[in-house]
C-alpha cells in the first residue's frame, strides 16, 4: 500500500531532504526545485512547506493552493511546529496535511523514527504529529508541487471503503490529539480540523449506491460524537439539525443544496 511505500522509501532515502511524489502528479519546473533547495541551504530547517496547484489532465491549472494568501507574510520568519499549526489551522479548518506540500530532512524523520501507520488517509494521522515535532520550519512562496485532479484508480475516489478508513482514521486521531501534552487552544483547533471529515463523508455518502449508502450512515451515527468538536457556525447548525432530523435526512438535504449550487 501507500503507507508501505513511502515508509520503504524513507528507508532507502541517501539524500539529506525527503519529498513525496505521487506517481499521478509532478513538480511544476526545475527552477521552483533550485528556489526549494536554495531555502533548505538558506536555514536548514526541519521542514520546508511550499505552495501547491491543483491541475487537470493536461497540466492548466484547476485551483491555486488556498495559503497562497499567506505565504508571502508567513515566509519572512520561522516557525517552531506548534507557532506553525496555530497560525495555519487559526486561517481554516479544513487546512489539508498532504505529505507532497512539504521537504523533510531525513535526520529529523529517522531520528524521531516517523513511520506512516495506517493504509489509507495516512496523512491524516501522521503528519500533524510530525509537525509538532519539528523545532524549525520555513515556508517557500512557490508553487512546487501540481496535483492533478482527474485521477484514474486513485486513493481519492468516493467509495464504502474509504468514507469507512476517512471517519475511523479521523475519529481515532480526534481520540490521539485529546490525550497529547499540548496547548489546549491547540487541541481544540486541531480536534476542528478533523472533525471537517465528518461533513465531508455526510455530504458524499449520497454518491454511493443505496446498499453502501446505508452502512455509511450507520458509521455516521457511530462517529456522531466527531461533531462535538466542530466550530465552525455552519457544522454547528448541521449538527443541531441531525437532532432532529437525523443523519439521513440532513446528508440528502445537504447533498440536494450541493447540486443546486453547482448547477447555479
Amino acid at each position: 500500500g501507500l503507507s508501505a511505500a513511502r515508509n520503504r522509501g524513507v528507508k532507502e532515502a541517501k539524500g539529506n531532504y525527503i519529498l513525496f511524489l505521487d506517481s499521478d502528479d509532478w513538480y511544476k519546473d526545475k527552477s521552483c526545485l533550485e528556489h526549494l533547495f536554495e531555502k533548505i541551504e538558506e536555514g536548514n530547517p526541519d521542514i520546508v512547506v511550499f505552495q501547491y496547484q491543483r491541475v487537470t489532465d493536461d497540466g492548466h491549472l484547476y485551483q491555486e493552493d488556498y495559503f497562497q494568501r499567506y505565504f508571502e507574510q508567513m515566509q519572512e520568519f520561522t516557525y517552531s511546529g506548534e507557532r506553525y499549526l496555530y497560525y495555519v489551522l487559526s486561517q481554516s479548518e479544513a487546512y489539508a496535511w498532504y505529505p507532497w506540500r512539504y521537504a523533510f530532512k531525513r535526520t529529523f524523520w529517522t531520528d524521531n523514527h516517523f513511520k506512516f501507520r495506517v493504509p489509507r488517509f495516512e496523512d491524516i494521522d501522521m503528519i500533524y504529529k510530525i509537525i509538532l515535532y519539528a523545532q524549525k520550519i520555513s515556508v517557500l512562496n512557490e508553487v512546487v508541487y501540481q496535483y492533478r485532479m482527474v485521477r484514474d484508480g486513485a486513493l481519492t475516489s468516493v467509495s464504502k471503503k474509504s468514507m469507512q478508513d476517512l471517519l475511523c482514521v479521523s475519529g481515532n486521531t480526534i481520540d490521539a490529539v485529546d490525550k497529547m501534552d499540548i496547548d489546549e487552544k491547540l487541541k481544540k483547533l486541531l480536534k476542528n480540523n478533523f472533525s471537517y471529515q465528518y461533513f465531508i463523508v455526510l455530504t458524499e455518502v449520497n454518491y454511493l449506491k443505496k446498499d453502501d449508502r446505508e452502512v455509511i450512515f450507520d458509521e455516521l451515527n457511530k462517529y456522531r460524537r466527531m461533531m462535538d468538536y466542530t466550530t465552525r457556525k455552519k457544522n454547528l447548525l448541521i449538527k443541531r439539525l441531525i437532532s432532529v432530523l437525523g443523519v439521513r435526512g440532513v446528508s440528502r438535504l445537504l447533498f440536494i443544496r450541493m447540486k443546486w449550487k453547482s448547477v447555479k
